[in-house]
């Protein structure tokens, strides 16, 4: 039984590392794609364009700084990135662990380091998102935040 459990963490760890993994591709590989996402979240464009009345009571909160938004942009990449290491090292090592070549404990904090991470990613867009007041403006990606944020913390509530 712990052979199929470990193997059935394995892939439950190995499916978000491959999900974030492709966004990492994708980001590195077209940076404007959700590099200019976070810059109109960043200036609250959309909050602006679609709920004027609470713009003009938060809108001191915006940054226009093309360079802060290029650092942001890095920044989530970089922990994207990071969150992607993690999962798969911690998938590969469930595996090994599976096959008898690997500690199951050592593997299993891996992948569960790697969860707190995915999930990281996720809880920073929900919090600066909120400072940004995304809600107002993108709905649809707070909704996504959450959700990601939940699947990060079950799979750590899986691993541990």
């Amino acid at each position: 039984m712990e052979t199929l459990t470990l193997l059935g963490q394995a892939l439950l760890t190995a499916i978000p590392a491959a999900w974030i993994g492709i966004g990492v591709i994708e980001n590195i590989r077209f940076p404007p794609v959700n590099g200019d996402l976070v810059t109109m979240v960043m200036r609250m464009d959309r909050v602006r364009e679609e709920r004027p009345e609470i713009y003009e009571k938060v809108k001191g909160n915006r940054i226009d700084h093309p360079r802060v938004h290029s650092l942001a942009y890095a920044a989530i990449v970089a922990f994207e990135l990071l969150a992607t290491a993690l999962l798969g090292l911690g998938a590969l090592l469930l595996v090994l662990a599976a096959l008898g070549a690997a500690g199951p404990v050592f593997a299993r904090g891996v992948a569960a380091a790697g969860a707190l991470a995915f999930s990281l990613v996720w809880g920073g867009f929900l919090v600066g998102g909120q400072w940004f007041h995304y809600w107002a403006g993108w709905k649809d990606s707070q909704f996504t935040h959450f959700f990601l944020v939940l699947w990060g913390a079950v799979l750590f509530q899986i691993l541990t």
